[in-house]
């Protein structure tokens, strides 16, 4: 219960028990009907939800970061010369770093069709891009052999 109805209901109760009370020692003494005043009880408006928040300004994009698409062609055939079908191919594995990072970061495309696929938000530097292919059952190929770039340089 909101804490301002409750004492409103509380100060209520004490009122008319109070009355009641007198009332009761007055008649004992036969005075008559006591006066009392009552507090006035404000409207108190149920509380609403908060307004609706204005829409997040549109997302920007840092000045210096860079977009790259890279490609490579779909394998036709297995490490070990075996035939490939399209439908085997699971997706692929993009890894790529700046040359002075330690770490790669990886974008998986789960597309067996896919040639293609946009980097966004890259700062400028000299980049390595690796990419392997795997199957419908995760068997990963080896990585390809590095490529390098500069972007925004």
């Amino acid at each position: 219960m909101h804490p301002v109805k409750t004492l409103i209901v509380v100060l209520l109760a004490t009122v008319v028990l109070s009355a009641c009370q007198k009332e009761e020692e007055e008649s004992l003494v036969n005075k008559g009907s006591p006066e009392i005043d009552l507090p006035t009880i404000p409207d108190v408006d149920s509380p609403t939800s908060p307004s609706t928040p204005q829409a997040p300004s549109q997302p920007t994009t840092p000045v210096n970061s860079f977009t790259v698409s890279i490609s490579w062609d779909i394998p036709r055939e297995r490490v070990n010369g075996e035939e490939l079908l399209l439908s085997e191919i699971g997706g692929y594995e993009i890894a790529y770093k700046r040359t002075v990072d330690e770490s790669y970061s990886i974008v998986i495309v789960d597309n067996q069709n896919s040639q293609t696929q946009e980097l966004t938000g890259l700062p400028a530097g000299h980049y390595e891009f690796l990419i392997a292919a795997f199957d419908s059952l995760g068997i990963y190929s080896d990585y390809s052999d590095p490529t390098f770039a500069d972007i925004g340089n």
